[in-house]
């Protein structure tokens, strides 16, 4: 401020003598003694030829309440919709009983025009509804825009009150955006506030959302900004990651896959075997007749007789025995401790039990399993 004196002097004849009038950091604080005054001086857009912006203080605190929060002492204010611009601020004011009204402005074609929308200021709770003769109209509680500096692209403040270096909007660098290398190229865009690649006007900025959001959760809990700008922050920090135990089979898609239940096989217990075969292997015949009982080896085994082709009696034992035998003989040709031509005695001996076990279809061993068809020894499914 170029003239202090000067100043105060216009400052007395707009609103006649007031309180302490302190220079801060980015504006003048001056403290009314009457609540006319201080309407007078919120009304004003103009003093001694330059464009003003006043406003009541936002950082002014009061001690910690007893929740821990500092309270804000600034009056709790509310906005009403749809109010006709022929009614003056003084009016609303002193209709509604409010401290103090002011009506929303909005930029078009490089000009201001006032709109219908009104901010009220209030000493104590709002109230749900205000009368204006005989219009009623909701208040609800006004959540102030975020407010950007055009000349550094911080949040809190205005232009003319920044004593910052110029930022370009566009880049972020130290000049305007006029001269901007980059001004029609977004791509090469980045935020001062978040290093984003986008401009500093961007909407969708980190820096412009956590800044939205700290003044609805301020005015909401009734909180200082400060105070809502740490719980704001508390709840956007990253909660730890669970933790997963590693699977030995992940699915591979978001539909997880019906688990099968392992298919058990059914165990044939009722095993067959020919005694000449028997005989033939192991040198020594075996007869068993129904109902008789065989001592059992290792291997758990029904041992139980059962009837083919109305003569031969077979038993499940004698028949693993067999087979063992069949195994290990081919084994022993395998390995050069049987002679070769003992390997086609073995198949044919294998080959006659086969018979006899599954049945045949054209002097052929029916190798297929639920086979349907009668075999040639005796009409039946094998």
């Amino acid at each position: 401020m170029s003239h202090p004196i000067s100043f105060k002097r216009t400052l007395f004849a707009l609103c006649g003598k007031t309180g302490d009038i302190k220079l801060t950091k980015s504006c003048v604080r001056v403290t009314c003694l009457s609540l006319k005054q201080k309407t007078q001086l919120l009304n004003t857009v103009e003093l001694n030829g330059k464009a003003v912006e006043v406003s009541e203080p936002w950082t002014s605190l009061t001690k910690p309440s007893a929740s821990g929060n500092r309270s804000s002492s600034r009056s709790n204010r509310g906005i009403i919709f749809g109010i006709s611009t022929d009614l003056s601020e003084e009016e609303i004011t002193k209709e509604v009983g409010a401290v103090s009204a002011r009506r929303l402005v909005k930029w078009s074609g490089g000009q201001k025009e006032v709109t219908s929308n009104v901010v009220l200021s209030f000493s104590e709770e709002l109230p749900q509804f205000i009368y204006l003769g005989f219009m009623r109209r909701k208040v609800k509680p006004y959540i102030p825009p975020p407010m950007r500096c055009h000349k550094c692209q911080v949040f809190g403040h205005h232009a003319d009150k920044c004593s910052r270096n110029v930022r370009c909007v566009r880049c972020g660098l130290g000049h305007a955006l006029d001269s901007c290398p980059v001004k029609d190229n977004i791509a090469e865009a980045v935020c001062v506030n978040c290093k984003g690649r986008h401009s500093a006007a961007y909407k969708g900025c980190p820096k412009y959302k956590e800044v939205s959001e700290t003044l609805k959760v301020s005015v909401t809990d009734k909180i200082s900004y400060r105070d809502a700008l740490i719980k704001v922050r508390q709840s956007v920090l990253p909660q730890p990651m669970p933790v997963v135990r590693a699977v030995e089979n992940p699915q591979l898609t978001s539909t997880p896959k019906e688990q099968r239940k392992p298919r058990v096989r059914p165990v044939r217990r009722q095993l067959i075997s020919d005694p000449a075969v028997q005989q033939q292997t192991t040198g020594s015949p075996t007869t068993h007749s129904a109902g008789s009982t065989t001592e059992a080896g290792p291997v758990a085994a029904t041992n139980t007789d059962l009837e083919l082709n109305g003569n031969t009696t077979l038993s499940n034992i004698d028949f693993q025995k067999q087979i063992t035998a069949y195994l290990l003989h081919t084994l022993d040709v395998v390995s050069g401790r049987a002679s070769v031509e003992h390997a086609a005695t073995v198949r044919a001996d294998l080959y006659k039990l086969a018979m006899i076990l599954f049945g045949t279809h054209e002097s052929k061993v029916c190798f297929t399993p639920h086979c349907k068809r009668p075999t040639d020894d005796v009409q039946q499914t094998c």
